[in-house]
């Protein structure tokens, strides 16, 4: 006897509420979780991207729908962008006082994201902040994971970020859509037109350009 179903958490469980509500033509609103891509066009002001990508990657831990967890920067600005956001990681520093970095809230959500950062760490180069301990997990950069690294297959939730260098818009727009969490997206650039022709083709809830 509700007018409308609200419910926040997991994408499975959404689906089944959806699936449900349907034949009864009961409204629904989710907020499911994301996979958050976050593009770096060649034109972009690399030290603006980078500041965005900790600030939309790390606040609360990552523990945000909307949280950048995935990093796709053009070929061309791909090592500098990775040497910046490194050596930006590198300074931050997690634990209980005066940190910017919060702890975990979950168990089960600190339980997966140390093992996605141990299964990601077997296979590419992981870069740290310092301070893990406890519920408390450091800021994290993954450089490049393979395709079947569990960091890609799931939500994370959590202070990891990966990142990928691209070589065209069409590669860009096929690696931000390989994941079915399309909550939402960010694209830095400067050319509006290369900026809109990603957009429109991104499956995502909410793009934010960034004309920079």
């Amino acid at each position: 006897h509700t007018d409308v179903i609200c419910f926040t958490g997991s994408t499975a469980v959404g689906r089944e509420i959806a699936q449900v509500c349907a034949p009864l033509f009961k409204p629904v609103i989710l907020e499911l979780g994301g996979k958050d891509p976050m593009i770096i066009l060649e034109d972009a002001d690399i030290d603006r991207s980078v500041e965005a990508a900790i600030w939309g990657g790390f606040s609360n831990a990552g523990q945000t729908c909307i949280s950048v967890e995935r990093i796709f920067a053009h070929e061309k600005i791909y090592p500098e962008i990775v040497d910046k956001l490194s050596a930006s990681i590198q300074e931050i520093s997690t634990g209980p006082e005066n940190s910017p970095i919060g702890a975990i809230s979950v168990e089960r959500s600190m339980k997966k994201i140390k093992q996605q950062i141990e299964d990601a760490r077997n296979r590419s180069e992981v870069i740290e902040g310092c301070g893990s301990s406890g519920w408390f997990i450091a800021p994290t950069l993954v450089i490049n994971p393979p395709s079947e690294a569990k960091i890609l297959q799931e939500e994370t939730f959590g202070p990891v970020m990966t990142i990928h260098p691209f070589r065209s818009d069409e590669e860009a727009i096929e690696l931000a859509n390989k994941t079915g969490y399309g909550l939402s997206a960010s694209i830095f650039g400067k050319k509006k037109k290369q900026i809109k022709y990603i957009s429109h083709r991104i499956h995502a809830g909410v793009v934010s350009i960034n004309d920079v």
